[in-house]
């Protein structure tokens, strides 16, 4: 089966990300920190700049069965199925094609569901400068509100 050159390519820790060691060294320390990940993180910038590689590392460590230094193990259950993309409590959304407020609201829905496999469950939203008004608030009314 062929892969995408940026899936075959992406960078698997932190460490390999080129041109953003300080966010990248701000995200290793705040995994490795006592207070641990805040609920919601933002990436923006420009195209290119890595803001989905840095998501998708934020949610492959979040439940990473042994970090090291804010970094993924990859050897681990969590990384392993991850790295497969068969991490199921990992879930990507483009919103730019899931942009209405039914959509979120079905979002809002499945945020209470707890992880299946790891201990946190972890919602990548890619282009979500694409969603309508109405489904621009109603996503701010979960990250303001989150659940347990």
């Amino acid at each position: 089966m062929s892969e995408v050159l940026y899936r075959k390519w992406r960078p698997q820790r932190f460490s390999e990300v080129m041109g953003q060691e300080a966010i990248t060294r701000t995200l290793r320390n705040s995994v490795a920190s006592e207070r641990g990940l805040a609920h919601a993180y933002l990436f923006s910038g420009p195209r290119g700049t890595g803001k989905t590689t840095l998501g998708r590392l934020l949610a492959k460590v979040a439940n990473c069965g042994g970090p090291s230094d804010g970094e993924p193990c990859n050897l681990c259950v969590s990384c392993t199925a991850f790295n497969e993309g068969r991490a199921m409590d990992f879930i990507e959304q483009d919103a730019a094609s899931h942009n209405s407020v039914d959509d979120i609201r079905q979002l809002r829905e499945n945020v209470v569901l707890t992880p299946m496999a790891g201990g946190k469950k972890v919602y990548l939203l890619d282009e979500v400068h694409m969603l309508s008004k109405g489904a621009e608030n109603a996503l701010l009314k979960t990250l303001e509100e989150p659940p347990d």
